[in-house]
This record gives C-alpha cells, sequence and structure tokens, in this order.
C-alpha cells in the first residue's frame, strides 16, 4: 500500500463500513514488528472475530438479565460453586493474568488470540453451551442456575477488563446495558468501575482441577470424536441422542464422582464397563462406542 500508487485505504471509509472496534481490533492483531498487512478481505475476517467476542458478551450478558430475585448485591452471589465453574473462572483468570502483563508491554497480538481462543474454544464450545439446559429450564433460583449466574457475572468482570483498552466502544455498550449496578457496575463508566479480580477459590483448587485437564477433557475429546463418527454414519442426528458405553484404558487415578458427566457430555445414557468390545472406537484416553437411545425426548427441555 503506497500513497503515490494512490491505494491507500482510508480510515474514515473503514469506520464507515466496520466500525472504530473493528479497525482497532485489525491492528492489535497485526504483527507490527513484521510486513503489516490490511485489505477488505483482512477486515471482514476480523469484523468476523469481532463479532463472536461480541456474541458471547450477549449470550452472558443476556443470562444476567433474569436474576434470582434474593440476589440484590455481589454479596448474595452463590459462594460454593460447582467444579466445572472454577476451572472456567481459573481460565478467565490466567486470561487477565497475561493480558494485563501483556498491556504494559505494549505486546498486544497475544492478548488478542488468547482472548478470542478462549471466546470460542473455552465459553462458546464448552461452558456455554453446558449451561444452556440449566438456564433455559430449572427453576430461577435452583442452586445450579445460581452457579452459572455468579459464573457469568465474574466472567462478564474478566472480559471487560480484558477488553475495556482495545475494544472501548464495545466494553462501554456492554457495561450500560448491565441490568444491574452493584458490584463492578455500579459506576458511571466501564473505565470508572473496579474490575479487580475478587473470585473466592477454594484452596484445594489445583486438586480439583487435576480433574478436569487429566481426566474430563481428554474423556470428551475422545467421546466427541466417537460422537461425531456416530453423527457421519447417521447412528444419531443429534448428540443428546447418544447411548454411551465406554472402557477406560487405564482406571482413572480420581475422584470424578463430582461431575455429572451426562450433563457435561451432552448425552442421553453413559455405561462403564470392564472390558474392551471390538466395536468400540478407540481413544488416546479410553475406548467408546455410541448407540441410540431409546428414550423419547423431552420437549419442553431439550433432552
Amino acid at each position: 500500500m503506497s500513497k503515490s500508487l494512490g491505494n491507500v485505504i482510508d480510515p474514515e471509509e473503514i469506520i464507515r463500513k466496520f466500525g472504530a472496534d473493528t479497525l482497532r481490533l485489525w491492528v492489535v492483531s497485526s504483527d507490527f514488528t513484521k510486513e503489516v498487512k490490511v485489505s477488505i478481505s483482512i477486515l471482514e475476517k476480523v469484523q468476523e472475530n469481532y463479532q463472536k467476542i461480541r456474541n458471547t458478551l450477549r449470550f452472558i450478558l443476556g443470562n444476567l438479565t433474569n436474576l434470582p430475585p434474593e440476589i440484590k448485591s455481589e454479596k448474595d452471589l452463590e459462594k460454593n460453586l460447582n467444579l466445572i465453574d472454577y476451572y472456567i473462572l481459573h481460565q478467565l483468570e490466567k486470561l487477565v493474568q497475561e493480558s494485563v502483563k501483556n498491556y504494559t508491554k505494549y505486546n498486544f497480538t497475544p492478548i488478542y488470540s488468547s482472548l478470542l481462543s478462549f471466546c470460542i474454544n473455552d465459553l462458546s464450545s464448552f461452558y456455554l453451551d453446558i449451561s444452556k439446559d440449566s438456564l433455559y429450564c430449572d427453576l430461577v433460583s435452583s442452586p445450579r442456575r445460581k452457579q452459572i449466574i455468579t459464573t457469568f457475572y465474574y466472567l462478564l468482570k474478566g472480559l471487560l477488563k480484558v477488553i475495556s483498552p482495545i475494544l472501548p466502544y464495545l466494553a462501554e455498550e456492554v457495561y450500560q446495558s448491565i441490568p444491574f449496578k452493584y458490584g463492578f457496575a455500579d459506576q458511571e463508566s466501564v473505565y470508572l468501575a473496579n474490575l479487580s479480580s475478587n473470585i473466592d477459590f477454594p484452596k484445594d483448587l489445583e486438586k480439583k482441577l487435576e480433574i478436569i485437564n487429566n481426566f474430563f477433557l481428554p474423556l470428551r475429546k475422545d467421546v466427541f470424536q466417537a460422537l461425531e463418527k456416530a453423527r457421519q454414519e447417521k447412528i444419531i442426528t443429534t448428540n443428546n441422542q447418544a447411548k454411551l458405553t465406554i472402557y477406560f484404558k487405564k482406571k482413572p487415578p480420581l475422584d470424578y464422582s463430582e461431575l455429572k458427566l451426562i450433563e457435561l457430555l451432552g448425552i442421553a445414557e453413559l455405561k462403564f464397563q470392564e472390558k474392551v468390545e471390538e466395536r468400540m472406537q478407540e481413544g488416546n484416553f479410553c475406548f467408546v462406542y455410541v448407540a441410540k437411545t431409546e428414550k423419547e425426548r423431552c420437549l419442553r427441555c431439550r433432552n
């Protein structure tokens, strides 16, 4: 791109078409130590990623509009969370800490890539997905739903801390749309808010996270590969039609009884057995056999 060649892209045109935040996101996504490229197709890709971040925040914000009536301040939030809640908040804490460190070094590109990965992989494809049944079907004041709402509260707070320096319009729009005015949301602007972390993690967090990292995530990976193959072979059309039989290659040394695996995997039935069968699909962690459940799908609860 050269001014003498007349192929310069006017920033005003970009802002009118894509918005100022997309232009800012393109800047932070570019490695300025190398040749920086810009084109309409590149900006369209950046806008697509911006929309993914925005949609993630929109989902979280939308589910904070229907709070249990007993939650009237930050002190009323659920104190004891689910293991999966602590896992996702621990992932958030790592994102926030790494982002703050990179901001101080003006190292913006890793912030962008980590933020996008967190929104797509950790939230949209995992935590938000497994939370939908409880959010849509449980009573407003049910214990599990209150745990998720509490987690959403801290997720929104942490994500605003990460995006506010690079996506100011989005950050302010989200902040002004928060339906409650307590805790971090009690100021006139996101730039006046206290976004410091105050999550109360359990003392044995590292031990608890081992169950997720060394048991659930490897199991989930093998199960999802088997489910994908079953969908391709028309055995099932959706995961919640699946009846799974699983054989572990090695007996798990960790107590995973705290995990509600049927809910977390989004399936209908689950059985563990002590021997491997030829019909099972082999994964790195376990063998999986997928059949279609004979249970009827509930029209109300989606399962």
